[in-house]
């Protein structure tokens, strides 16, 4: 009883019974979690640059299924890692791959950092604290798609079948009944979701703000609106060059528009997705960089609405949709952070209103902090303006699939880095 827990804590308030039995509930879960949970030892061998490797791995069972260290199977393969906050880096000789926390796509491409190729696997590949986790039914497929590592798989039981980990910046657990711990995701019989190439026919460029909506302005003068319509318009000419799709720009001079006006305008192609620029603006002067939002938002509860474009694809396709707007958004922060030598000042899921009344894919990408005086000058360079519509339309490319260019890929400015 309520009672019987504050004596046992030596408390003077009531108890709330239920927030108890929460904790107690989350504790638990924690506690399988960090390794309470029966484990297997699994083998991984092959033979590399010539010499034979094996490396033995505890596993972790999440929801039951097996999973391993994904760092760890890449040091023991002579290679390096570096963690960021939403996706790690792995490199092995010639190549480099961007794995996403809680995701089942991994880019890839040379070691330049260029990511501009892109994998599935069967789970999604989860953050534990300081360490990341891969499924064992993965590991094999990982390293022979990604970095041509033939490896064998030994050791352990038959794979289980449930899933159990969660989007959203970290992995939860739900019970049978289903608790509000977390959100479900179970392996099922579905029809393989359609490539982006089989049905993206455009690219809208929506430059924010314009006309009597300035935007923000910078200590120098700068307007959000001019930034916006500035790599808005380089963008519309580097997708042109460099993808095959039609792009459509939402404003190409000063001129004001409404979020209805801008839906209606994006709306006559509905076979598209929107790209929204923006700057952005903090009380901190110290606050700079890039950042890429996304949607649907989640709800109160922590679960995710679904966006008109996912329920239009399925109910054309038949298929079972994965959201491509949270895709997107990671190809277009990995090729701005190549570019830039930045890491995003944020890259996430966000309530963008734009995005869900228009219904449809999309990111939207504010490319600095115009209240912060370097950036505010950066932004009033064409030389920067230009790295950054090459850098968006690269991360657009790499999501579509496009073949790279014959020039080098995009490098980090020695100007830029910070």
């Amino acid at each position: 009883t309520s009672k019987e827990i504050c004596a046992a804590k030596g408390c003077v308030r009531p108890v709330n019974l239920r927030l108890s039995r929460r904790i107690a509930a989350t504790t638990a879960a924690l506690l399988v979690f960090a390794g309470a949970a029966e484990s297997e030892l699994f083998v991984f061998s092959g033979h590399v640059d010539g010499r034979s490797v094996s490396l033995q791995l505890d596993s972790v069972q999440v929801g039951k299924i097996d999973y391993v260290s994904l760092p760890a199977l890449v040091k023991g393969l002579d290679g390096s890692v570096k963690m960021r906050e939403m996706r790690m880096r792995a490199d092995l000789p010639g190549i480099t791959a961007w794995v996403a926390y809680e995701d089942e796509r991994v880019s890839y491409g040379d070691e330049s950092g260029a990511a501009n190729m892109t994998v599935s696997l069967a789970h999604p590949v989860s953050r534990a604290g300081s360490d990341v986790l891969i499924a064992v039914r993965d590991v094999t497929d990982f390293f022979a798609k990604v970095f041509q590592v033939p490896l064998t798989q030994s050791g352990g039981v038959e794979e289980r079948r449930t899933v159990s980990i969660f989007r959203g910046g970290r992995t939860e657990f739900v019970d049978s009944g289903g608790s509000r711990l977390g959100r479900r995701r179970t392996l099922g019989p579905a029809q393989p979701e359609p490539s982006p190439q089989s049905w993206i026919e455009s690219i809208i460029v929506d430059p924010g703000h314009g006309g009597f909506d300035k935007g923000l302005e910078g200590s120098g003068g700068l307007l959000e609106k001019d930034v916006a319509l500035a790599v808005g318009s380089a963008l519309r000419d580097a997708l042109a060059a460099r993808v095959k799709r039609k792009v459509i720009l939402t404003r190409e001079g000063d001129l004001g528009l409404t979020r209805k006006e801008r839906v209606l305008r994006a709306s006559e192609h509905p076979g598209g997705i929107l790209i929204s620029i923006h700057a952005a603006g903090s009380f901190s002067p110290l606050a700079r960089g890039f950042a890429v939002y996304h949607g649907p938002p989640k709800n109160k509860r922590g679960t995710r609405t679904q966006s008109q474009t996912a329920t239009r694809l399925r109910a054309r396709l038949g298929v079972v949709a994965v959201d491509q707007s949270s895709i997107i958004a990671q190809h277009l922060a990995d090729a701005l952070e190549t570019a830039t030598g930045s890491s995003p000042r944020f890259s996430g899921e966000a309530p963008m209103r734009l995005l869900e009344s228009v219904g449809m894919y999309g990111a939207h990408i504010e490319v600095g902090c115009i209240t912060n005086p370097d950036d505010e000058s950066l932004l009033k360079s064409d030389e920067h303006i230009q790295l950054l519509a090459s850098a968006i339309a690269e991360g657009i490319a790499a999501y579509l699939h496009e073949p790279s260019r014959e020039s080098a890929p995009l490098e980090p400015s020695d100007k830029l880095l910070r």
